[in-house]
């Protein structure tokens, strides 16, 4: 099955800044509501409340908890982003890594 050539209004639409940002923040939802066992919106709170807890930047903040969650190492945060990682969900994460690796 062919899916023919993409279209200039879809390159636009897949590469909006906008769009990467929402998903991001979803995706370090997602990793809330599994670590936490919480609502979406719950989730959406801690990252707010904990950005401004660090004076950090929530979609920075979003970013680095995600790429935390996925133990890229390229991109996994370090400094005052790292830390307050670490201070905030560094348990969690732990847990979550340790009950992966006895499956």
């Amino acid at each position: 099955m062919s899916v023919g050539p993409v279209r200039s209004a879809d390159r636009d639409r897949f590469s909006d800044p906008r769009r990467d940002g929402r998903r991001t923040l979803d995706a370090a939802k997602g990793v809330l509501v599994a670590l936490r066992h919480c609502s979406l919106d719950e989730a959406f709170i801690e990252i707010v409340q904990t950005a401004k807890q660090y004076n950090a930047d929530p979609m920075k903040l979003a970013r680095a908890l995600v790429a935390t969650a996925e133990n890229d190492p390229i991109t996994e945060p370090n400094g005052a982003i790292g830390a307050a990682i670490d201070r905030a969900w560094g348990t969690l994460l732990g847990k979550a890594r340790q009950d992966v690796a006895r499956r």
